[in-house]
């Protein structure tokens, strides 16, 4: 069995750019409701989403990320 691995550039892909929005549209929302610890806490939140962006990709590769 061949493996493709062109066909994941599209889910991968996916994958990101969904986050990289929501990450922005919610560092908007933590900015305007919390404007004076709005750093730490987005660095915090961002850093959570790519784990777990992370750790899903690891899931569906076979651990291999």
């Amino acid at each position: 069995m061949k493996n493709h691995s062109g066909n994941l550039h599209v889910p991968i892909c996916g994958i990101f750019c969904l986050h990289s929005v929501d990450v922005a549209r919610y560092a908007a929302l933590i900015q305007a409701k919390f404007p004076t610890n709005c750093n730490a806490h987005l660095t915090e939140s961002i850093f959570q989403t790519r784990s777990g962006t992370v750790n899903l990709i690891a899931r569906f590769s076979g651990g291999k990320v």
